[in-house]
């Protein structure tokens, strides 16, 4: 080989060993993969057979689903003998493990009693810590965020499992029931003094009504059903407990009753008129947003506008009720009171309270739901939020039309049943019916032959002038008028 060949191979080598070189500079070197924190250890199923050892620091021996036999901690106080649960295992910084039984992937909230409040940061951003004692007496420790609880407080306190399978109790709400449960007693006790029997039977159609909404319409609208379909069934069952159990099956409730279906199936008409009209979908409000995620999970299928139409023909159906009965009531008394008063002049009558009534219940319901939306007409006035932007929100679209679609049907309730119940109690029809009795008596003149028999059948009550009756005068003869 010449010098010439020899010296370009060994340019050739020093030029591809350079190149090799410069790129291996410019690849950047390849970081090491994060490690990831170790994972907890899976919950175990197992059965709790005995209670622990006492002094030992837990709860009870629980046989695992591996056969191991393990003390677990209960920290809620809810665990029994013999039942099954889920444990999971807790590792200490120290290395030893303590066992604990689970709350769930979907635990429940626990009630309990603020003990004291052990630990109140200054800053007011940070949150406090509570010493709660549970229902089942046991007492944890609990995060409040909101720092408004106190010594004393009622709560309900939400576990949960942190990242290494230890408890956390974290401060939810105040517990409600005692206060609602003293009002319903003051409600039904008012309601039975004043009321009496007509004020009992109304709670107890209350009651009734309650039930059909939670155990009838509101199951079936989860389930699929058509929400109006389900509320026009379950506003009949309303209906009847409203106006035929309070009321009594009585011309007075038959006409009210008509009349309500009738208002009822107008307001219907007039609710998915105007829901069109005006582009309601029925997720204006947070709970439609919530429904339709929450029924897609479920796999069903609730119409929305469907669901706010029928949410309108049952709000409406209360003032509905009240003003039928008024109405058929007044016409009734004015029957019993006039026999000879044809329908136009019951009618007219009737209506003279009727319009009375109309303004007052008008009144109460635009103000009722003026009041229920007061805090959000707040929210646009802070906001800045122009009259007209805020109408046009579906939001406050949804409860004008509740409102006056429910005032409507409840302005046409009054006239249709003043009418029907002048028809039925025309002309003194169905005198002393309804528990009123014989007021149509006073007006109907007596022979002389009727009075004896009517003073013959009073009873006479001893040492009153009624025992010294001289029942022979009634049977002289008419005297000649001067």
């Amino acid at each position: 080989m010449s010098r010439a060949l020899f010296a370009r191979a060994l340019l050739v080598i020093c030029f591809v060993l350079f190149s090799s070189f410069a790129l291996a500079q410019q690849v950047a070197p390849v970081e090491p993969l994060p490690t990831q924190p170790d994972l907890p250890p899976p919950a175990v199923s197992g059965v709790i057979e005995r209670p622990a050892a006492p002094g030992s620091g837990t709860d009870f021996e629980v046989r695992l689903a591996t056969g191991k036999l393990v003390n677990v901690v209960d920290d809620l106080g809810s665990a029994k003998l013999g039942a099954t649960a889920l444990v999971v295992e807790q590792k200490l910084s120290s290395g030893m493990s303590i066992y604990r039984i689970s709350p769930g992937e979907q635990p429940e909230y626990i009630e309990g009693r603020v003990q004291r409040v052990s630990n109140a940061p200054p800053d007011k951003s940070t949150p406090q810590t509570l010493e709660v004692k549970l229902v089942s007496g046991k007492t944890v420790s609990a995060q409040d965020d909101s720092r408004r609880f106190l010594a004393g407080d009622e709560i309900q306190v939400y576990p949960t499992l942190g990242p290494s399978n230890e408890f956390l109790f974290y401060a939810n709400d105040y517990v409600r029931r005692g206060g609602l449960l003293w009002l319903v007693i003051a409600f039904v006790a008012i309601a039975a003094l004043v009321g009496r029997g007509k004020g009992l039977r109304a709670v107890i159609g209350m009651a009734i009504s309650l039930g059909v909404i939670l155990l009838l319409i509101v199951p079936a609208i989860v389930a699929g059903w058509n929400p109006v379909l389900i509320a026009i069934l379950g506003s009949s069952l309303i209906l009847a407990a409203s106006v035929y159990f309070v009321h009594g099956f009585n011309w007075t409730s038959h006409s009210s009753l008509a009349a309500t279906v009738a208002a009822a199936i107008i307001t219907l008409g007039l609710a998915y008129l105007f829901s069109s009209l005006t582009s309601l979908t029925g997720l204006g409000a947070e709970e439609g947003t919530f429904i339709l995620q929450l029924s897609t999970a479920a796999g069903v299928t609730v119409n929305l506008r469907a669901l706010l139409i029928a949410g309108i023909l049952i709000g409406a159906l209360g003032a509905l009720v009240d003003s039928t009965v008024a109405q058929a009531a007044v016409v009734r008394e004015l029957s019993n009171l006039n026999p000879n008063l044809d329908w136009r002049q019951l009618y007219k009558s009737g209506m003279g309270v009727g319009f009375d009534h109309i303004g007052s219940l008008v009144n109460t319901l635009v103000l009722a739901n003026l009041g229920s939306s007061l805090p959000l007409w707040v929210v646009f006035t802070l906001g800045d939020v122009k009259f007209a932007q805020a109408l046009n929100l579906e939001l406050v679209a949804t409860e004008i039309v509740h409102a006056l679609v429910g005032c409507i049907g409840l302005i046409l309730a009054v006239p249709l049943a003043t009418l029907l119940a002048a028809l039925l109690f025309r002309g003194g029809r169905h005198p002393g019916s309804d528990n009123v009795h014989g007021h149509a008596q006073v007006y109907n003149p007596q022979t002389r032959t009727e009075a004896l028999i009517d003073a013959l059948q009073k009873p006479v009550v001893a040492g009153t002038r009624a025992s010294r009756l001289d029942v022979s005068k009634l049977l002289e003869p008419p005297r000649d008028q001067p």
